[in-house]
């Protein structure tokens, strides 16, 4: 008795488990990260989107991105906290000029160091693959 095994058939079964088991992953980073992610208006939490399972040869992979166009800085950090390590100065004027959250009055002031990076997104992964 002869046994057949069609590798095609095998390798289309592991992929679509391996899609699966990604795409969890990914709804499970998403989930944490909403949990996660700083909050002022909320507009960046509501943004965090899980994209489609790709593979690339044996290799799966799976996008949780936001598209804030912000949403980078909340993760890494800005100024002195941020991938450049500078503090934040005016470019085309003598000072900055804001309104913090809360404050009733607009405040100038020639340098601000940044925010410190909140990892959200890190954070969110790094929990969900321990939950495997």
């Amino acid at each position: 008795m002869a046994v057949r095994v069609i590798s095609t058939g095998v390798m289309a079964l592991a992929r679509t488990e391996v899609a699966a088991f990604t795409g969890e992953l990914g709804r499970r980073v998403r989930r944490r990260a909403e949990t996660t992610s700083p909050v002022a208006s909320g507009k960046l939490r509501s943004s965090i989107a899980v994209g489609r399972v790709t593979f690339r040869g044996l290799t799966s992979s799976v996008k949780v991105s936001t598209n804030t166009g912000y949403g980078l800085y909340p993760e890494e950090g800005t100024g002195l906290y941020g991938p450049l390590g500078q503090v934040i100065r005016p470019k085309r004027a003598p000072f900055l000029v804001f309104q913090p959250r809360g404050l009733g009055h607009v405040i100038r002031v020639r340098s601000v160091k940044g925010q410190p990076g909140q990892h959200y997104m890190r954070d969110a992964l790094i929990a969900a693959i321990r939950t495997l």
